[in-house]
């Protein structure tokens, strides 16, 4: 009598996902990460959706957050960030008789403040607000038009290179 195998396991179009794990997506600590992704193989499994931070990864440990079959193959879940940096995060899934399967890549999450979704930028040349003709202003006199340039509306002082 011929073995009949187990049908593989295939964990595929994990969303959100840039070129297979190349870049970083973005986030806001108030706005949380949805991932989904189409998980075939053999009922039963339990599937989970990981994270860490990044930095320190000493003696970091994955947190783990149980994802739902939402029709067919797909399974969604969904993390909140508590504060800003980089994180890690990967599915995995336990088959019926103890084994795990992670998907192929680790991928990354840049959780950034809130304000970053509508901060208004000033773009700001430290030499050009001087106040005494002839003369390049210092950072101390940036300082001084701060006020000025807040009560403009803007929150973000950018100070290029």
């Amino acid at each position: 009598m011929k073995k009949i195998s187990k049908p593989p396991l295939v964990i595929k179009n994990v969303y959100p996902e840039l070129v297979g794990g190349r870049y970083p997506i973005k986030r806001e600590v108030d706005r949380p990460l949805e991932v989904t992704a189409d998980i075939s193989g053999p009922s039963g499994k339990r599937v989970k959706l990981l994270f860490k931070k990044k930095y320190p990864l000493e003696g970091k440990k994955w947190s783990a957050l149980p994802m739902a079959a939402t029709g067919g193959s797909r399974y969604r879940g969904k993390i909140n960030f508590s504060e800003e940096g980089i994180y890690i995060y990967t599915i995995k899934v336990r088959l019926p008789g103890g084994e795990v399967i992670r998907y192929r890549h680790d991928l990354e999450v840049y959780v950034e403040p809130s304000r970053a979704r509508y901060a208004a930028w000033y773009e700001m040349f430290p030499r050009s607000q001087g106040t005494k003709k002839g003369r390049h202003g210092t950072f101390a006199d940036a300082e001084k038009r701060l006020p000025d340039i807040k009560r403009m509306g803007f929150n973000v002082i950018y100070l290029p290179p």
